[in-house]
């Protein structure tokens, strides 16, 4: 698999992502207060802090993250109640439901998805082919 993302022709980002070894909050599970680390984080369960983590930030379906978000990366399926703070991309897939305000580079947000909040995108207009992306689902996450 090629590590190489081709966001013009309207693919995932996550698409072509490398295997990673991730950090798992599986569904049932809940954690109170900040998670940190630089591993990706992949989210099942519910977090009630914060994430820190200088990696891609996955919140599957059945998770739920209420506090501040700080990643490189974030993919969000689930429900969000956060202040996010991204360095690269922020993807809303078609389920998620979003509380807060974002901050990335680039933001994407799939048709059915519900968002409510502020976004600011830092880098954008500066001819990177940065900016606001609207997407249709056409596959299941995997």
């Amino acid at each position: 698999m090629n590590a190489k993302t081709n966001v013009a022709q309207g693919r995932r980002f996550t698409d072509d992502a490398p295997a990673e070894t991730s950090t798992t909050v599986a569904a049932g599970t809940r954690i109170e207060g900040t998670l940190t680390g630089s591993a990706p984080l992949d989210v099942s369960g519910t977090i009630e802090g914060g994430i820190d983590v200088d990696a891609l930030v996955w919140v599957r379906p059945d998770g739920h993250v209420k506090g501040e978000i700080s990643a490189r990366s974030l993919v969000v399926e689930g429900h969000l109640d956060a202040r996010i703070d991204v360095r690269e991309r922020i993807e809303l897939r078609a389920n998620s439901k979003v509380r807060g305000d974002l901050q990335a580079t680039e933001v994407a947000i799939a048709d059915g998805a519900f968002y409510e909040g502020r976004i600011e995108m830092e880098g954008a207009g500066g001819g990177s082919g940065s900016g606001a992306l609207r997407f249709q689902e056409k596959r299941r996450s995997g």
